[in-house]
């Protein structure tokens, strides 16, 4: 094989490896499914193609190593989407406690919708929102007024929600005892920084999961960072020190 050929397809394959990686992060993008919270619609382990556009492409916002938590954050760019989602689509999305993990869930209420859920039927502003074609239950259904901290808002459980209004933007939301959980995590996803003091020393509130820590790293010595041995918490702990919070 002469130079002028080796130099060729080392040409042409460049071409290829960048118009790929152009369409990556522009129009499509790859995706394996993590979990199986969509079987029988979507499996384990399924290889997936996600539309970036419809909802408004953006550009990269993290440099760094695939499936490593080496890199960095970069400013970002959105360009305007075809449409908003809708209920019924199935989303793509930054799982919130590790935006470097995918999730893939289905939308079913918009902001400004009241979703409620009673003896494992799902209803949207009072309408019956029926069971997918393929969907089944895998669980046992959980009693009627079984709370379920690991619930959103600790307001009921997988079989039966309470009514809840779907934030939308405009809407105000109150500071207050029964709204903190909320606004901790939405403010710690916004990028602000909300410390908790007392007696025993200042904590950090943070919205990386230890237990996901602990899967991707394989070591207990990650959950020493956190309390009650270390000084970070997470807002939807159950153990969490009493004290003073700063916003």
């Amino acid at each position: 094989m002469n130079k002028d050929k080796i130099l060729k397809e080392t040409r042409s394959l460049f071409i290829i490896i960048l118009v790929a990686l152009l369409l990556k992060v522009t129009l499509i993008e790859a995706y394996i499914v993590p979990t199986g919270s969509m079987e029988k619609t979507i499996m384990i382990g399924d290889f997936l193609i996600g539309n970036r556009f419809v909802y408004g492409m953006r550009t990269p916002d993290w440099i760094g190593i695939p499936y490593t938590d080496i890199g960095f954050d970069i400013p970002y760019f959105r360009f305007p989407k075809f449409r908003e989602p809708k209920q019924g689509d199935i989303i793509i999305f930054k799982y919130p406690r590790y935006p470097r993990l995918k999730y893939v869930k289905r939308c079913i209420a918009e902001p400004g919708d009241t979703l409620e859920i009673r003896d494992r039927k799902v209803f949207i502003n009072g309408n019956e929102f029926a069971l997918p074609e393929h969907g089944r239950f895998i669980l046992p259904m959980a009693a009627k007024h079984q709370k379920d901290q690991n619930i959103f808002m600790g307001k009921g459980n997988k079989d039966n929600f309470a009514k809840t209004i779907i934030p939308q933007e405009g809407d105000r939301i109150p500071i207050g005892p029964e709204t903190a959980l909320l606004v901790m995590q939405l403010m710690l996803m916004d990028g602000h920084e909300l410390t908790l003091k007392n007696k025993e020393g200042v904590f950090q509130f943070t919205m990386t999961d230890p237990a996901d820590l602990y899967r991707r790293k394989g070591s207990y010595e990650v959950l020493d960072e956190y309390y009650p041995n270390g000084n970070l918490l997470n807002p939807w702990s159950t153990n969490m020190p009493r004290g003073e919070l700063f916003f």
